[in-house]
Parts: structure tokens; C-alpha cells; sequence
């Protein structure tokens, strides 16, 4: 990452936030790669470009074959916005305290609480957060809904507050729940070709995933039997010249083709920000294109000023999360069964 001064760090949040986005893409794959689709006139956008089959026409001439037209409508679901903050600061007697390492200098201290800032950010899109409106007389505050949670189906989700529509959502046979050791390669086909069914046509996915997950997949070896019965399907690479420079699995199917890309942040703790039970065992398959945030308030700096406590401030900025087509995904969570 090229090197943040503290005026740059300060007074240049656009150059900043294009640097740690980059920067930072190893370790916070999804924020980085989710698209920006700028401010949107209030505290709610629209996901929508949903996939909906139109209804065949009635009254052909007989012995022609018809088919029902395809083409992608707009299906409104309303999403809100959430603030993310991260505070710094470096006290007078910290300051005078000589060291090597620069531990204490405002510079060091606003990076480290700017990568805190992207953990926190990789969090909430990693999350099963529901959507929340914010409620003043509680102290609530507005949440914007995790991409774990727009995907998940309907019978496990059981959202309240603004649900995807049926038609948009993930199909019930692309959602796995089940122990990560039945995951196999057969089964993963299975799910893809559910989404691909959907959409008449082979789909290409990339899918984030936690370690264990990851592990298991790279296991995997799907050979064209019909064929020689020794030629592999999966290939494994370092994917030098992709805008997110990590070692990728790539998974070929007649139904279409899948990349993984491990993601150490999904499922975490809201709260703590420590990882769970699913952290390692979660994975979400998408179509990064698809992937999007929307900024009421985009990424800025708040100096507090100094009276003699030593200098401080803090980042914020507010977005909220969107994934244009929930249907063409497919999503991992080992142990949480549909619930009926």
C-alpha cells in the first residue's frame, strides 16, 4: 500500500480510501471488491434487476413451439444505511514517550484505526445482520442488512423488515445447511445447477469462504468420466493478474464455473467483532458484479480538538449493502438447518 502520510491520512479521504482499498484487498476481500454506487437521495436505496421469467403468450399457432420470454424486471426491496466509526488518539504523555516502532505518533495511529475501520466494514458485509430501523427513544441504531442475511432463504431467515421478495430470492436447493463433511462435490453441483436452472444458463460465481470451507473444497478433484476418466476439472492457480491478488481454486461444471477466495471475516460478532462457530465453515457464492454499497456519508476524518488531552479524532463513513441478483448465488452455513 503506498505509504499515508498524516496530511494525506487527514485532509485526502478519496486518495485514501482508493489506496486501503487496494491495500487492505487481501485481507478484506469483499469490501474491496464491492462496487461503489454512490449517494443515494436519502437513507434508503433500492436493490432491483431481479431475474423474473415473463409468462408465455397465450394464443400461438398451433405446432409452433414457445418458450416463456426472460428478461430481468425491477423488483424494489428497500435497504437502509448504517454508520461505521473507529476512534484515535494519542495522549501528550504517550507523545513524549521516545520509541522506534512510532506506536505514538497521530500518523501511525490514524492507519491502524483505518484498517480497523475496513475489519469492521468487511464484518457487516460478511454478517447475518438483519435490517433495523432506528428507533431514537431506545438509542437503536439503524443496521443495514449482512449479505449472509440476504441471501439466506426465506424458511430460515424469517426477515421482518422489508423481506426479499420470493422471486428474487436465493433458490431453497442452492442453500446448504448441513454438516461440512457432506458437502461434496456432487452436492455442490447440485446447488449450481439450481441457479443456473433459474437463469437458463451456465452462471459464473466467485465464492468467499472460511477456512475449514475452503480446505474442504481444495480437496476436491471432479474428473470427465465420460471422457478419458483421468482429465481434471478443477484447477488450481495463482491468480497474479486479478484485481484481488490471491491463490484461487477454480471449479469447472457443466453448469457453470465457481473461484474461491478465502475470507477469515464472515459471520462474525457484531458487538466484538470476534469470530464465531460459522466463521470458518461459512461460505457466500456470488456474482461480484452484482456486489454494492450505497454512501450517505462517505469515508471522512474528524480531528477533536486538543485541550490538552493530546491529539484525537475519528473515521467514519455510512454505507449500505446490496447484491443486485440474490438468486444467483449460492450460500454455505454448516449447522443452520431451514427451519420448515
Amino acid at each position: 500500500m503506498p505509504a499515508l502520510t498524516e496530511e494525506i491520512l487527514a485532509n485526502e479521504m478519496p486518495q485514501v480510501e482508493r489506496a486501503v482499498r487496494f491495500g487492505y484487498a487481501r485481507k478484506y476481500p469483499l469490501s474491496a471488491l464491492a462496487n461503489e454506487a454512490g449517494k443515494p437521495d436519502n437513507s434508503h436505496f433500492f436493490w432491483n434487476a431481479y431475474y423474473l421469467p415473463d409468462e408465455a403468450v397465450d394464443g400461438v399457432v398451433d405446432g409452433t413451439k414457445t418458450e416463456a420470454d426472460r428478461s430481468e424486471q425491477t423488483v424494489q426491496v428497500a435497504s437502509f444505511t448504517q454508520e461505521i466509526r473507529e476512534d484515535w488518539a494519542v495522549s501528550r504523555r504517550g507523545a513524549a514517550v521516545k520509541t522506534h516502532d512510532a506506536h505514538n505518533t497521530p500518523a501511525w495511529q490514524m492507519k491502524r484505526a483505518l484498517e480497523k475501520l475496513y475489519r469492521k466494514k468487511e464484518i457487516v458485509i460478511g454478517s447475518r445482520q438483519d435490517l433495523q430501523l432506528q428507533v431514537k427513544a431506545s438509542n437503536t441504531p439503524q443496521l443495514t442488512r449482512g449479505l449472509l442475511n440476504i441471501l439466506l432463504p426465506k424458511n430460515v431467515s424469517g426477515q421482518a423488515v422489508q423481506p426479499v421478495p420470493d422471486v428474487a430470492r436465493l433458490r431453497d436447493a442452492a442453500y446448504f445447511g448441513g454438516n461440512l463433511s457432506a458437502l461434496t462435490p456432487e452436492t455442490f453441483r447440485a446447488m449450481l445447477k439450481a441457479a443456473a436452472t433459474h437463469f437458463g444458463g451456465e452462471v459464473q460465481l466467485t465464492g468467499f469462504c472460511g477456512p475449514d470451507l475452503k480446505a474442504q473444497m481444495a480437496g476436491w478433484v471432479y474428473r470427465d468420466t465420460e471422457a478419458s476418466g483421468s482429465r481434471a476439472y478443477r484447477v488450481v492457480q495463482g491468480d497474479e493478474a486479478a484485481k484481488l491478488n490471491l491463490t484461487v481454486d477454480v471449479f469447472k461444471f457443466g453448469e457453470g464455473e465457481v473461484t474461491t477466495i478465502l475470507d477469515f471475516w464472515l459471520a462474525c460478532d457484531l458487538a466484538t467483532g470476534a469470530k464465531t462457530g460459522l466463521s470458518a465453515t461459512a461460505g457466500v457464492f456470488i456474482e461480484p458484479r452484482e456486489l454494492f454499497t450505497y454512501t450517505l456519508q462517505s469515508l471522512n476524518h474528524t480531528p477533536i480538538t486538543d485541550q490538552g488531552q493530546g491529539k484525537s479524532g475519528f473515521y467514519a463513513l455510512d454505507f449500505g449493502l446490496g447484491y443486485g441478483m440474490p438468486s444467483k448465488a449460492l450460500l454455505v452455513l454448516p449447522g443452520v438447518a431451514a427451519a420448515g
